[in-house]
Order: C-alpha cells, then structure tokens, then sequence
C-alpha cells in the first residue's frame, strides 16, 4: 500500500516570504548538510550513530531546526522498527506550539509504546493528537487515528489474518470517509496481491477484509471499485467470477468510471491502466469524458487527469486543468504532483526555465511526499544540465539521493 496517503497529517503553512528567507539563511544549509551527514552513516547500517549525532546537534539548538533533526532521528529508529530506540528519541521532542513535527514524532512514540506494551500511554498520546486536531478544526478522533496507523502497520507486514477483528474494531471507532477510503483502498490491494486467488480462489482473510470494507464503505461505492478492478488486473476474471457468486453487480462501463473518479475522495485505483483499457470504447472517450466533469473534480482527480492528459501530448489541456493545483503549498500530495506535470509539459515545450521552477518547488515545498520529491530532483538535475548549470545539477542530484534514501 503506498504511504503517499496512508496517514493525513495537518501542516501548518508560514508566510511565503519568511519560507524564502528561511532557506536562503545559512542557518538553513547547516542544519541541512547535518541531516545529510546523518542520511550517510544512516546508508552506511549506523542508524545509532546518525540518530544520537542529530539529537546532540538538537540539544544546542531548539526551534524548528531541532524540530527537524529530533522527528529524522525518531524516523530512523522506527522505520527499522527498534520500539525501545524510538520510545527513547521520539520523547525527546519538547511539548510547545502546534507543530507538525511534533505531531508526526507523537504518532511515531505511539505506535513504539503500543508496541512495547504500553497500550496506555499509546492511548494518553493518541488522545493529546486528538486534541490537537480538534483545536484547529478537524474532526479527526483518536479512536481514526488508531485505525490508520494499525492499517497501515499490518498491511505493511502481509500478516493481516489474524489482525481482521482487530481492524474492524477500529474502524468502527470513526464513521469518517477518509478512513473508510484508506480501507476499502487497503482491501483492493490485498485482493490485487493474494496468491490464492490466482486459483480461481480468494483466502479466508481477504474475504473478511473485503467485507469489513464493504460495510464501512457503502456497497454501492466499494462495488464499482471492484468492478472497474475486473477490467484491469491480471486475475480480473477470477475476480469477476467471486463477485457473480456473493451476487455483486460487475459495473465497469465508461459511465461507471466516470461517475466514481468524480464523485469519488481519490480517483479509482490504476487510472492510468483503467483509462487505457476504457479507451477503445466508442463513442465516448473517458478523457474526454472526464474533462467535461472537471469543474467538479478533487484536487487528485485533477492531477491524474493532467498527467494522462500529458502522456497523450495534450499538454495545454493539462495545464487548464492543473490551473487550481499550480498556486499554494497545501498539503495535499496532488499540489506536488500538479506541478511534478507541469514541469514535465514545460520541458516538453522546450521552456526548461519554467521546469526547473515547477521541480524546485516540489523538492522544497513537498519534501513529506519522498517519492514525488526524489523524482523532482533528479528530473530537475537533468534539465539544470541541459542549461548549463552544473553546480545547480550536482545540488539536485544529491538531494535527490538524500530523498531517495530517505
């Protein structure tokens, strides 16, 4: 399951002019060559070296910086999965203003203190971020945030069948659309995966899974995800062949797809993959189609139309539709990709200037979405050298590779 959307986390935007100060300040590349120093004894296997070199720098700082190198420290030992290591550095960072790296280090110490069998102060924690998300607005619960972060924890692992009661459970502490969408996402992964299903069969436990999905997320929804699934896996006739037995309409027509990617929070799984197979239905195009509804689109749906839109060569389409996506530095992992899009449609154009501008943004404005960053940074590297500018190319290229490390 990708984890460009499995947890949303609220960031807390500062003035544009105080960002540009910020990173031309020689405050910023210091503590930033400190961090890729940490990244490379972290490549080197010394994750405890690079941890305690950045929550030493942390202690003589404060502020954002030791924000920073404190949240890449508890990051470090928790992506390796060393509970005690990251209990012991994700609680140094210090109670204070509403900040996302705090909120991001508490959710991390979390899950460590869950899984160290402290369920009470995983509980205590879950409901400070709680309270924290209640001040500013969202009503995102404790009980939505257990959830997501166990969901993502077991999916992650591939051992999800004894987990199922536990993950329903959960789920019903929030009727929140978000979690009900990272479920049935998570179910339609899993049946993608299952080998047993490429008998003809689906396991014990994804039946489960895909029930509890079905009844979090509403038939009608979660059904025309699975149809539009059996046009476009590998094994979709087996899929198909379950869903006549349990008697689940098969809707994978040009309207169906159309209709959800609209109406839909993210647009349907594999859309590149379901546009392609959809397109050589006449007399409607589901691009075209598509364009027709975009002044109801999300933001996601935006960005993966934009991007077909590009890979057709239709690039001055795709910048109308990114239009929303091209001001702003929300969140939203559809902004990064909006102008991941429009750097490409202007390299395309011949306008490297205006490439270089959307990667840059990407890399420094997105870091959070690593994957999207990295990509940024290497294609940004890539048409620095065509300008001629090297050193700009070679700071790209290792940003890219810190990203990538990451």
């Amino acid at each position: 399951m990708s984890r460009r959307r499995g947890v949303t986390i609220v960031v807390f935007g500062i003035m544009a002019a105080v960002a540009v100060a910020y990173l031309a300040s020689p405050r910023f590349w210091s503590t930033q060559r400190l961090l890729d120093e940490a990244e490379g004894l972290l490549a080197d296997g010394q994750m405890r070296t690079a941890g305690e070199l950045l929550l030493d720098e942390a202690s003589k700082r404060g502020g954002e910086d030791a924000d920073r190198m404190i949240l890449r420290a508890c990051e470090m030992a928790s992506d390796a999965a060393n509970w005690p290591t990251t209990v012991e550095w994700c609680s140094r960072m210090p109670d204070g203003d509403r900040r996302t790296a705090q909120v991001e280090a508490w959710m991390r110490l979390a899950i460590a203190e869950r899984e160290t069998g402290r369920a009470e102060d995983a509980e205590a924690l879950y409901a400070k971020i709680q309270d924290l998300y209640w001040d500013y607005g969202q009503a995102v619960t404790a009980g939505e945030m257990l959830a997501q972060l166990r969901l993502m924890k077991v999916l992650a692992s591939g051992h999800f069948e004894n987990d199922i009661d536990e993950i329903r459970a959960l789920v019903e502490k929030s009727d929140t659309k978000a979690l009900s969408d990272a479920l049935a996402q998570s179910a339609l992964l899993v049946l993608m995966q299952d080998d047993l299903r490429r008998e003809g069969r689906i396991s014990d436990a994804v039946e489960r899974l895909v029930a509890t999905a079905l009844e979090s997320t509403g038939r009608d929804d979660f059904v025309t995800r699975l149809g539009l699934l059996t046009r476009t896996d590998p094994n979709g006739g087996a899929l198909a062949e379950w869903m006549r037995r349990r008697g689940l309409p098969i809707r994978n027509s040009i309207a169906d797809f159309v209709n959800y990617a609209v109406a839909g929070s993210q647009p349907p799984p594999q859309f590149d993959r379901v546009v392609d197979v959809l397109a050589g239905e006449k007399p409607i195009d589901p691009v075209d189609a598509l364009i027709a509804k975009a002044d109801g689109a999300t933001t996601a749906l935006r960005a993966s139309l934009a991007d077909v839109l590009r890979q057709r060569g239709r690039c001055d389409e795709a910048l109308l539709i990114l239009r929303p996506l091209l001001t702003g530095e929300e969140p939203d992992p559809a902004f990064a990709e909006g102008r991941l899009t429009a750097a490409r449609c202007a390299l395309k154009s011949g306008d490297a200037v205006a490439a270089v501008r959307y990667y840059e943004d990407v890399v420094e404005k997105w870091p959070q979405h690593g994957a999207l960053a990295a990509i940024a940074a290497q294609e940004a590297a890539e048409a620095y050298q065509k300008l001629g500018d090297v050193e700009s190319a070679e700071r790209l290229r290792k940003k890219a590779q810190s990203l990538e490390t990451n």
